[in-house]
């Protein structure tokens, strides 16, 4: 089975082909510095859980959009993942949201038991200390990385050339773990 060129890597062909016609075999890519050391609105709850409010005003202050753009960052990523499921699957349900899908059925969500496998597999946050840390795991963890990086290998395959991704180590990994969210996500003050 073929395939198709991911649509983001085709504008990076021309380079493939220029570092095939130079001879050079291995490309080393910057893949993992967005996905390990980015910050992400997880640190929100982080700093409410810890009741570090003047650093949660700060990290505010300093995002971009006007402050209706700012409260719903702040319901979205600092208060809700702070619910309980319960309570969080009933504001689901008022808002008349179920399991990020709305083209599935609530019947077929209901016999297939979907939301509930769903939940299962995002309910593991016990081995992280933060949910900050939980966020990072899960871009790394993610189905769309893993097929994103098959689809550039191909592409990469196709002009005789291996891509290499440093920061996929696991060591870089690790140490991107172990940073705390405000250190990941500096907003300049």
């Amino acid at each position: 089975l073929d395939c198709p060129d991911s649509p983001n890597g085709a504008m990076n062909m021309p380079l493939k082909a220029r570092v095939r016609d130079k001879g050079i075999r291995v490309l080393l890519t910057g893949c993992g510095g967005d996905e390990w050391f980015w910050g992400r609105d997880a640190l929100y709850a982080d700093l409410i859980r810890g009741l570090r409010f003047p650093d949660l005003a700060k990290f505010l202050s300093a995002e971009e959009g006007n402050l209706r753009q700012k409260t719903k960052t702040l319901l979205r990523s600092g208060l809700l993942p702070l619910l309980p499921a319960a309570i969080k699957k009933t504001v689901q349900r008022i808002a008349g949201r179920h399991a990020g899908f709305p083209w599935i059925t609530q019947g077929l969500l209901r016999d297939s038991s979907l939301e509930d496998r769903i939940a299962a597999s995002c309910s593991d946050t016990t081995r992280f200390a933060s949910l900050d840390q939980e966020a990072v795991y899960r871009v790394a963890t993610d189905a769309w990385m893993a097929s994103n990086a098959e689809i550039e290998d191909l592409t990469c395959a196709k002009f005789g050339i291996e891509q290499r991704h440093p920061l996929w180590d696991r060591r870089i990994i690790e140490f991107a773990l172990a940073i705390t969210g405000p250190l990941r996500w500096r907003p300049p003050f």
